[in-house]
């Protein structure tokens, strides 16, 4: 368990939104699945949730799309996160 947390911790902390000069949705929206899917196996640490609001944030400062449509990314995230959870029996049962 200690290593899955510090796998995301990795993952999350060298997001690569601090480098990039231009913004991604892709990136975007993959930060919040990966971050979504922690939050389902019960990953999530302060560090990871400091992390993630940090790199969103500068991602979102980037952005050249409108609010709405950084918020349906991220809806869309979290469905497909929703979907991982359900078809990998992270919730013990397959849809």
């Amino acid at each position: 368990m200690k290593r899955l947390v510090s796998i995301f911790a990795v993952i999350f902390l060298s997001i690569p939104a601090f480098g990039v000069a231009a913004f991604d949705m892709h990136q975007y929206a993959r930060l919040t699945y990966d971050y979504e899917v922690a939050a389902y196996c019960g990953l999530l640490t302060s560090a990871i949730e400091s992390a993630y609001r940090r790199a969103r944030g500068v991602m979102e400062s980037k952005a050249t799309e409108s609010a709405e449509m950084l918020k349906k990314s991220r809806i869309k995230a979290l469905a497909a996160a929703a979907r991982e959870y359900k078809n990998r029996s992270l919730g013990g049962h397959r849809a």
